[in-house]
């Protein structure tokens, strides 16, 4: 992940993330933001084809909307589901701080 980065605090309303990923299959990037309560921030997805030619990752930028009351701290999840066997199969995340 490029932007944002660990710890980093983000205001306005929209989440602007960029970064490479290389999928492990067709399904699309799951991208959550959740609160320590367990609530559900910012929710959004993002489809990317596999590399292609001297690329390992391929480049993705996705803008999610979120809403929040004061300072919250998130953990940014990304994960991709399997497309034959149920389950994730691939997981990372990183901690935030979403502001209003």
């Amino acid at each position: 992940i490029r932007y944002p980065r660990e710890g980093q605090v983000i205001g306005g309303g929209d989440l602007l993330i960029s970064g490479l990923i290389r999928p492990v299959n067709d399904s699309p990037v799951i991208v959550e933001c959740t609160a320590k309560d367990g609530r559900l921030v910012a929710v959004g997805q993002v489809s990317v084809a596999p590399p292609s030619g001297p690329l390992s990752h391929t480049p993705f930028l996705l803008d999610i909307p979120y809403t929040v009351d004061g300072p919250t701290p998130v953990r940014l999840s990304f994960r991709q589901e399997g497309s034959r066997i149920p389950g994730t199969l691939a997981l990372t995340s990183l901690l935030i701080v979403l502001e209003p």
